[in-house]
Formats: structure tokens, sequence, C-alpha cells
């Protein structure tokens, strides 16, 4: 039931002469080649944005406790309260002579101006 020898040499035969007949192109060297280059640039370019991921992680691990250090010696001015900011705008009406809606936007607007600075 196995294949006789004259077959055997028959398909072996065929298969010598089929490897014969396969060639490779001349510009096959120069596209793998090309290939080859632009996969190494991609690795080289994802590895470069890696280590400057890291870099700027390692950085900003150094970096933030020296940013705390600095902003706790900085004391928050305390935020003024509605009533306080309705008497300080009744105050600026009686003495200005205006009222009390535009001594409202004249406090906010040098609030914002303390903010800007």
């Amino acid at each position: 039931m196995g294949i006789s020898d004259q077959q055997r040499r028959h398909i072996e035969s065929q298969l010598a002469s089929l490897g014969r007949s396969i060639n490779v192109s001349e510009s096959h060297r120069d596209r793998v080649l090309e290939q080859a280059s632009q996969h190494l640039v991609r690795a080289n370019s994802h590895k470069r944005g890696m280590q400057v991921a890291l870099a700027v992680a390692i950085v900003l691990l150094l970096v933030s406790p020296l940013i705390s250090q600095l902003t706790r010696g900085m004391k928050a001015r305390p935020a003024a309260t509605a009533s306080q900011l309705q008497a300080e705008a009744m105050k600026m009406s009686d003495a200005e002579q205006m009222s009390f809606d535009w001594a409202l936007v004249h406090l906010f607007d040098q609030f914002r101006g303390r903010l800007r600075k």
C-alpha cells in the first residue's frame, strides 16, 4: 500500500525541478533591507519615547516634594464671606454715593485685579 520506488523517484525529481524554477527577484534583497531599516527606526523611536516618558516621570517624582515645600510657606488669603462683602459694598455705596449693585461690581473688579497679581 506504500509508494513504489519509481513513484518516489518521480516525486523527488518533480520537487527538485520545482526548487530550480523558484527565483528571487533582483530587488528582493533591497526590499528586505528597507523593511528591516524601517522596523529599526520605528523600534528606536518607540524606545526613545519610552525613555523620555520615564525621564519626565522621574523628574516629576523628584520635583514634587520641592514644590510641596515651596507652597507650604505661602499663606492663602482668607476668602471674604458674602456678609463681609455685602457690608463692604454698603459702606462703599454710602461713602461714594453709588448704588449697592455698582459697589458690588467695583468690589468684584478689585478682587479679580488682586487675583491677577
